[in-house]
Formats: structure tokens, sequence, C-alpha cells
């Protein structure tokens, strides 16, 4: 009986050191890569980071102490999965996978220039590869997002502003940039 209780407790032991996985709470592309985020689960002291493109296996690809990552290392036009687990302290796994979130990662046009001219900004930006029309927006000093126009040009010309944030999207990428004109 003293072996049977032994083993007892060693089971009981194991199944206390599991942590409930992660709840994955979004994916998405941002100006960097691919921002994964998730909920803080107790007693986690890391968080490791898996992806998987298309039918491929999944890798790790990064350990946090946050409940974000951000792939840097996405590549623009491909979709990726991705899952996270929970680590203790040395980095071993103490849960179970969390759900899976999938997204095509389109990579955010980059704005190069502004050009403070007499009656507004010149805002110019790189071409994206995939891209047939472009839309900028600002936001203003109510905190009200406006959408410019629909673009299919590299630059635009905005209207005598002293301050606004800049917003050049393509798809569900974002590229956000803060001015103040002169």
């Amino acid at each position: 009986t003293d072996e049977a209780e032994q083993t007892t407790a060693i089971e009981t032991t194991e199944e206390m050191s599991q942590l409930v996985p992660p709840v994955m709470s979004s994916v998405a592309a941002t100006a960097y890569g691919v921002q994964v985020s998730w909920k803080s689960v107790d007693a986690a002291a890391k968080y490791s980071v898996f992806r998987k493109e298309g039918n491929s296996d999944f890798t790790e690809i990064g350990a946090v102490q946050s409940v974000s990552y951000t792939d840097k290392t996405a590549s623009s036009g491909k979709t990726y999965t991705y899952k996270v687990r929970c680590l203790d302290a040395e980095g071993k796994p103490v849960s179970d996978f969390s759900s899976e979130k999938s997204i095509k990662y389109i990579k955010a046009p980059v704005i190069t220039k502004f050009t403070n001219k007499a009656n507004g900004t010149l805002i110019t930006w790189s071409k994206h590869e995939n891209a047939a029309k472009y839309r900028i927006a600002y936001l203003d000093g109510n905190g009200y997002l406006q959408i410019a126009r629909m673009l299919e040009e590299k630059g635009y010309k905005t209207k005598n502003r002293r301050k606004m944030t800049v917003f050049l999207k393509y798809f569900e990428s974002l590229s956000t940039v803060s001015i103040e004109s002169l």
C-alpha cells in the first residue's frame, strides 16, 4: 500500500502543475509583423508561441513573459496559424496549447516622406506590390477618424492642418505616423 500511496501522490503533484491553456485574443497585422495576443494565465512564468505556414508543422518562434508577441519574420502575402502554451520558470511546458488563430499577413505600406507646403502637407509612401488603391485617413482634434480619399497614386496632399495622425491602409495592414505641420 505504501507504493500505491506514493504513486497517487506523484500523479496528484503532476496534475497540480498543469495550467489551463492560454485563451487566444487576436492575431493582427501591424507595421512590424503579426501581433499574437492572449489572456494571462495565473502561475504561468512565460509563454511559448508557435507558428505554421499552410499545411506545415508548427514551429516554436519565441518565448515571452508578456501576453503578446510580434512575429517580425512573417512574409507579406502568406497565411500563418499561431498557437500558444504556458511555460514554467525553467521554460518547461505546463499547459496544453491554446486554440489556433490564422491570418493572411499583408505588410503595411510605408509612409516615406512628409513635405510641408504653404497650404498643407504632402504625404508620400512606398508602393505595395499587391495594392491597386490606398486609403488615407486622419484623426482630428475631436478624435474623429475621417477617410480623406481612396488613392491609386503614391502621394496625397492634405489641407492646411497643424497637427494630425495619418493612417495609410491597404487591406488589413496599417501604417500610422503622427506629424505636425509648420
